[in-house]
């Protein structure tokens, strides 16, 4: 997955991005992605409702679950993303 963000960004930081990602896929939380988490996270990217990718986008700005994102945090992906 890193190789695909690296051909896509050259110049983000994408060992930092693709670990956030990884992180939404793994629901469980042990660090690996198995085959029903990895289909339930395409279903929600690619067929998902309005709700579902919105969660999924909030998971992802807010890994931690605290409940918020602060402007630092989205500004540092975002920028990591757009470059």
């Amino acid at each position: 997955m890193r190789e695909k963000f690296a051909e896509l960004f050259p110049h983000g930081d994408i060992e930092h991005y693709s670990d956030l990602l990884f992180e939404t896929f793994d629901n469980d939380g042990n660090g690996t992605i198995n085959f029903q988490e990895f289909v339930k996270a395409l279903s929600i990217l690619c067929r998902g409702t309005m709700d579902e990718k919105l969660d999924w986008l909030y998971k992802l700005y807010d890994p931690k679950e605290k409940g918020e994102i602060t402007w630092d945090r989205l500004f540092m992906l975002s920028h990591q993303w757009m470059i």
